[in-house]
Order: structure tokens, then sequence, then C-alpha cells
């Protein structure tokens, strides 16, 4: 009987065992935790094993409903780095779910069968479908940081002098824009979409998440940066994977830095952009990793009050309320 490959890779400083994984089924996470990944030194015990079993689909007698799942990003058009357009199908799935509770939950994905409880998860297929993997660590990893106690906020940041500055608010807003201006000036790259935020000693501290970076074709050409526009029109937006971020602008996503001003267009869109609930959605589709509820809440919306600028009042940053 054959030994079943296991690796132990640290992402995004949490231990995951994988087994009977083949290194291709891998790729994608060295792809979408780039600069956050590595092959496991310590001999502690892992925080997850995923174990998948090559078998095609089991009967499954059940009334299955849909529920939708989706990634980041699944809105306008975008091309790679190379001019190749940015296939968005992968972003979007439909989940199937056969049982759901809160510690043990069971789904139909994409052919496979997933059944995942907070500790271990097992997927039965002849293959692993694309992007199942890296969505099932992604939802785990953004748990484990809630369980925590951190929040994620939905925003640009950036480094002076080792604390963050940062532009929360939605899509639109200006939030690359800003980041890059920022650069332009000496800040050094922080975020540009997903940044965790907790209390470290009553102080507000942010660690950033690897993610895709997608900047308007309008943004390049107004600052000149060194990205191609492919003549695509201002609204077109190019897109940069993990290790093109980390390759350009090093970012670190392993400290937890001091955050020393937040941004944001108004205070409705600051409260709609730090997700205190969690989407069941994006990315917590997985009901046995729903996020508890933040009862470190109060003392986080005191701090980042305390540093807060609304609108206009928060110069350099080129907004309106």
């Amino acid at each position: 009987m054959a030994v079943e490959q296991t690796d132990r890779l640290v992402i995004w400083g949490e231990e995951v065992e994988l087994c009977g994984f083949r290194p291709a089924d891998l790729d994608e996470l060295f792809v979408w935790f780039a600069g956050s990944i590595e092959l496991a030194r310590a001999t502690a015990m892992p925080s997850i094993r995923i174990h998948l079993l090559r078998s095609s689909q089991p009967s499954v007698v059940a009334s299955l409903r849909s529920i939708a799942r989706h990634r980041g990003g699944i809105s306008g058009v975008k091309y790679f780095l190379d001019g190749s357009r940015f296939d968005q199908t992968p972003q979007h799935r439909d989940v199937e779910v056969v049982l759901e509770s809160p510690t043990l939950c069971c789904y139909l994905v994409d052919g496979a069968l997933l059944t995942t409880s907070r500790e271990a998860a097992l997927v039965v297929a002849p293959e692993v479908p694309r992007m199942l993997l890296a969505d099932l660590i992604e939802n785990w990893l953004l748990w484990r940081a809630r369980e925590a106690g951190a929040v994620m906020a939905h925003g640009s940041g950036w480094l002076r002098e080792g604390r963050v500055e940062m532009l929360v608010g939605p899509s639109g807003v200006g939030k690359t824009s800003e980041l890059f201006r920022q650069m332009e000036d000496g800040a050094e790259f922080f975020s540009n979409d997903r940044i965790a935020l907790r209390l470290h000693d009553g102080a507000l501290v942010a660690r950033n998440f690897p993610q895709p970076v997608n900047v308007g074709c309008g943004t390049i050409r107004e600052l000149e940066l060194d990205l191609p526009t492919f003549e695509l029109d201002d609204y077109c937006k190019v897109r940069l994977m993990p290790g093109e971020v980390l390759e350009r602008w090093t970012p670190a996503y392993e400290h937890w830095h001091p955050v020393e001003a937040i941004y944001a267009p108004s205070l409705e869109e600051l409260e709609e952009n730090i997700y205190w609930d969690g989407d069941p959605d994006h990315p917590f589709w997985n009901a046995a990793l729903r996020p508890r509820v933040l009862t470190e809440k109060p003392q986080l919306l005191q701090a980042v009050e305390r540093i807060l600028a609304v609108g206009e009042r928060g110069t350099p940053i080129r907004i309106t309320g």
C-alpha cells in the first residue's frame, strides 16, 4: 500500500497539514498566499489538517440547497501583466449544502464532497477542484484571526516609519489611487484591499493579508506608474497577483504594526467597510467557520475613532465627504 504524501506548510503564521495532495494541487496556495507561505520547520501540532481521498463522489441522498460563494474582485474588466484577460469564472461558484451545523458541515463543491470542522477537513474527489483548497484555507485563516479578536477592514494602507495609515471605504472611493500617491511620496506598500485590525495594550494595530492588486488604467496614466495599460480605457484594470505584488513592493505579512491614522469618506461608509459580522458568502461560506460575535467591537470602535479623519479633514487624502 502506497504511503500518502503529507506536506506541512505555514500560511499567514498558521501551520497546515495536507495529506494525499500532489505537488501540483498545492501550486495555487503558493500563488494566492505568496509572501506569506513557507514549508513548516516546526514540529508542533498543525492547527488544521486537510485530507484528500481520491475517489469518485459518493452518492448523496438529501434535499440539497444551493448557496452562492464568491471571492473578492468579481466586478469589472481586468487584465494580467502579460495582456491576457482575467477569467472571473472561478471567482464565483454555487455550493450545494448536504449538512450544516455550527461545528460540522458537508458540502458538494464542483464535483467534490467536502466535510469540514474547525480542526480538520476531508475532500473526496478524483481531482481537487480549482480554488477549493485556497478558498478553504483563506476562510479558515480569517476565522482564526476573528477568534483571536481581529476584524477585517476593506481598505488600502501604507507605512511611514513602521506605522500604518489607511483609507477605508467602498470600491470606487479611490483606495488604490491614494495608496500609490502615498508611495510616490515616499511611503511603503502595506495593503490594497484587506487589513486586519485588533487591539494590543489598548492601542490599534494592523496586519496585511496577501491579495491581488487591481490598478485602474486611469490611475496608472495619472501617476505614471510602471505598469502597462494596453491602450485600455481608464475604467479597465491591470491585475497583479500576490507574487507580482511581492516582487515589486516586498510587503511583509507576519508583523502587526501600530496604526497612525484612518481616513474614510464618511462614518457610514467606515462602518459598512469594517466587517464586524462577516459576509456569509465571502469568505465565510463554510458554516463550520462562521465568525463569532466580536465582543471587542466597542473598544475597537473607540480606538478607531481616536485616530479617524472623515472626508476632507483627512489631508493629504484627496477624497470628499
